[in-house]
């Protein structure tokens, strides 16, 4: 999970569609080779989520998949940009909050 990302939902959301639902190794090598800045967020929260697999259920990562990628709308920063005539147009500054679940694939 990161909270407060400065980034926009909706740009994160168009690279989360990519991993969603792919084993855990295919979603690593895909947010590698992509050139958006959301991919490396993602890949750094997913990459926090194996490892805490592997240290509370001793799990192997090749034996994890992404369950679910959710990119929620976090705190707005408003802000201001001057503008023609004195004038002072102002615009929200959009953060989100993603959240990776990952379950094992092997059945116990």
């Amino acid at each position: 999970m990161h909270r407060g990302a400065r980034i926009a939902p909706n740009k994160v959301r168009l690279v989360a569609e990519v991993i969603r639902a792919r084993p855990v190794p295919v979603a690593v090598s895909t947010l590698g080779g992509l050139k958006k800045r959301a991919a490396a967020l993602l890949l750094k929260v997913l990459k926090t989520a194996v490892a805490n697999a592997q240290d509370q259920a001793d799990l192997d990562p090749e034996d994890l998949r992404v369950l679910s990628v959710r990119v929620d709308e976090g705190q707005a920063m408003k802000r201001a940009r001057f503008r023609a005539f004195g004038r002072v147009g102002r615009y929200k500054h959009r953060t989100s909050h993603i959240t990776v679940v990952i379950e094992s694939t092997t059945q116990e």
